[in-house]
């Protein structure tokens, strides 16, 4: 059912209601009837020119280019309204309320709301590793170093009994999402493998049986660690058990304890490499959404005074050029009245949140006090008519 604010005290009311204290917020100024959050590359259908466009405005940027800039270029060309894989979020619910009640009075606004414990920086590999440049493609290829990194940072996170029962669930749901695509391969006896280790990983999950759960975790592994995991024609022809994929995937879990965290992410990580493998079979014509529980956020320094002041973060969405991308779910969504967004908006102009303050640079600050000028002006031109009409009452006038 969908949550409606009609007002920032009830816009706060619900926060603390959902306990959504603790996440990223992103908000939008029209409602999308999507299950999903699209960075600018795919609702602009720049996925296969990607990193062309980031090449050339490099080379015409790059003689002007702070240090910093240097180093997070993709930062400083997602500013400039090149498209790219980043989704703009903010540490601050308030600043997400500001842009979902910006501009189009005509459609209800949206805030998402994404929960800490989902989140995973990896600064780092994009700026030691160009990530920022692609989408991740190592992570498809099962990539040794890049899963025990990213399964690390995962495992890092403050550890709870909330993430361990996310990983379980996760783990299962992205399961699910491998046995379709064996389904569709017609690759049945890896479906029915799967469908086993499905049904026993819901019933594990909930058991204290540590022997029990070994089992079915090796039975996991041994199918992970198969060439029938990756559902690709030279595959099914040749079952070769010497593809590099399989050979990685076994240097990953080697030795590996996947009853707690760091096994149970790295059995997720492997099994959407295992997807996006499968969703680059020729034969596909369209880009697919793949589910991936976790998600990737890169947080700059303030290379622009707009990145203090809305208290950004951007959101990682990882794609593959050959037609699959992360589906980015969130955990919640509130709906913004469109017939309140103009009071919302006068709210939090109370609070200092204004074009000003949000973008601060000089034609939005020029913009700004036009704006706010002609609003001085009209209020006090409709006082003028009120104290006018309000005086003509009290006048007799002889015919």
């Amino acid at each position: 059912m969908a949550i409606i604010v009609e007002s920032l005290s009830d816009y706060i009311r619900k926060i603390e209601k959902y306990d959504l204290y603790e996440c990223i917020y992103r908000g939008e100024k029209s409602e999308h009837k999507s299950s999903g959050i699209l960075s600018t590359i795919l609702r602009d259908n720049k996925m296969f020119s990607y990193k062309n466009i980031l090449s050339d405005f490099y080379f015409e940027m790059e003689p002007t280019l702070k240090p910093l800039s240097k180093i997070h270029f993709i930062a400083y060309a997602r500013h400039h309204s090149i498209p790219t894989n980043l989704i703009d979020f903010s540490f601050s619910p308030l600043i997400a309320l500001y842009f979902a009640c910006n501009d189009n009075v005509n459609s209800n606004g949206q805030v998402h709301f994404i929960k800490n414990y989902r989140l995973v920086p990896i600064n780092d590999l994009i700026i030691d590793n160009e990530l920022g440049w692609t989408g991740m493609p190592n992570l498809i290829n099962c990539d040794v170093d890049l899963i025990n990194n990213l399964s690390s940072k995962i495992s890092s996170i403050n550890f709870s009994l909330e993430l361990q029962n996310f990983l379980y669930e996760s783990l299962i749901k992205i399961l699910c999402e491998l046995q379709k695509c064996a389904k569709a391969a017609k690759e049945y006896n890896a479906y029915n493998k799967l469908d086993e280790i499905i049904h026993k990983l819901k019933v594990v999950t909930s058991s204290k049986n540590g022997e029990q759960n070994y089992h079915i975790f090796k039975k996991l592994y041994n199918f992970l660690t198969s060439p029938q995991s990756l559902f690709t024609p030279y595959t099914k022809n040749k079952l070769d058990e010497h593809n590099p994929i399989i050979d990685n995937t076994k240097q990953i879990l080697i030795n590996n304890d996947f009853l707690f965290g760091n096994g149970l992410s790295k059995c997720i990580l492997i099994t959407y490499s295992r997807i996006a493998n499968y969703y680059r079979l020729p034969y596909k014509k369209s880009p697919i959404n793949v589910n991936f529980p976790f998600i990737f956020t890169y947080t700059t320094p303030c290379i622009h005074e707009r990145i203090r002041n809305q208290q950004g973060t951007f959101v990682f969405q990882m794609y593959d050029v050959l037609l699959s991308y992360q589906h980015i779910k969130p955990d919640q969504t509130f709906i913004i009245n469109k017939e309140h967004k103009e009071r919302i908006k006068t709210e939090l102009e109370h609070l200092g949140f204004n074009d000003k303050f949000i973008y601060c640079d000089n034609d939005h600050i020029a913009q700004y006090i036009i704006e706010k000028n002609d609003q001085s002006y009209n209020k006090a031109k409709r006082k003028d008519l009120i104290k006018l009409a309000e005086q003509s009452k009290t006048i007799d006038i002889d015919f």
